[in-house]
């Protein structure tokens, strides 16, 4: 029998649970300078983060895949493991090789491997009793893979072609959220969407993108004084990037809180205290990391002044 997806959206369940603020504060102090300051000057740590943040982010959207597929988080499937196997192999090739092509041909490996493993699982273990569960489980190890696995991929990618941009995505993330958050909250009037995300205001997404982004210039430049060997854009082309950056990562919010209302949870897991699950906290970055590397690929972006030693 099929699974029953939910057929409207409802209140999550836990959507009247206080938001830690205190802890909430403390963990971006710590973790973001952390992220930016590794984008910007040391590969190895930023690679070690990346790798971490993949795993745990994949493994929790597995999780509300299984919540709206079974109603359960708890309920195993013999797809968890080789989904994790499959995602490490194919981060690690992006933080190894820096290429998308090779990334990308990782990842075609990985989707041969599961599909052959889903055929011989099959006809082993379940027999005659075919289960569409393990096809809706294969479809959300794929979607996890180029939405989690890949967009962290290409950040990565970034990183090493063009550290300022990579530096600059977990920024516009960052601001942006912050910034949308304390104009949204106070001159808020107009929802984005009530029944998705009830507390989104236009209002909060434009001052967040513009605020935001003027605030991203003003950190890269300071960046860019204090430390002499960063690689760097003009100030107006790091203007427009960061508005670009700082508009679409919203939308990257949005999305997941949709996710989260269908499965009726408030976060996607407890990992980073205030902020619930690193899926949470990177969903932008997923939206603005491939927006950073097509503009670059296409030619729209400039080189960067020059390049930081390795």
């Amino acid at each position: 029998m099929a699974p029953k997806l939910p057929s409207k959206i409802n209140k999550p369940v836990t959507e009247d649970r206080p938001t830690n603020w205190f802890g909430r504060i403390v963990t971006s102090i710590i973790i973001g300078p952390v992220l930016v300051l590794s984008s910007a000057l040391y590969r190895p740590l930023f690679i070690v983060l990346t790798l971490g943040v993949t795993g745990v982010a994949n493994h929790e959207f597995h999780n509300l895949i299984k919540i709206l597929f079974t109603g359960s988080a708890k309920k195993s499937h013999s797809l968890t493991v080789i989904n994790q196997i499959c995602a490490t192999q194919i981060s690690l090739t992006a933080c190894l090789t820096a290429s998308l092509e090779y990334t990308t041909f990782s990842f075609l490996g990985c989707f041969l491997f599961l599909v052959i493993y889903h055929l011989v699982y099959t006809s082993v273990k379940e027999k005659d009793n075919i289960h569409i569960d393990n096809f809706l489980h294969i479809g959300g190890c794929l979607i996890g893979w180029v939405w989690i696995v890949m967009g962290l991929g290409i950040l990565n990618i970034l990183q090493k072609t063009h550290p300022c941009l990579s530096s600059l995505a977990i920024d516009c993330v960052v601001c942006a959220d912050t910034f949308a958050m304390l104009i949204g909250r106070p001159l808020g009037k107009h929802k984005i969407s009530p029944i998705i995300s009830p507390k989104k205001s236009w209002e909060g997404l434009i001052g967040g993108t513009v605020i935001g982004a003027l605030f991203n210039t003003g950190l890269m430049m300071f960046l860019r004084i204090w430390l002499h060997h960063i690689p760097q854009y003009e100030p107006l082309n790091l203007f427009l990037v960061s508005l670009s950056g700082c508009f679409i990562e919203q939308f990257g919010d949005l999305l997941q809180s949709y996710l989260k209302r269908i499965g009726r949870v408030k976060d996607s897991g407890t990992a980073i205290p205030g902020h619930g699950g690193f899926l949470d906290r990177i969903c932008g970055v997923l939206f603005v990391a491939p927006l950073f590397y097509f503009l670059t690929r296409t030619g729209v972006l400039p080189p960067e002044t020059h390049i930081i030693p390795r």
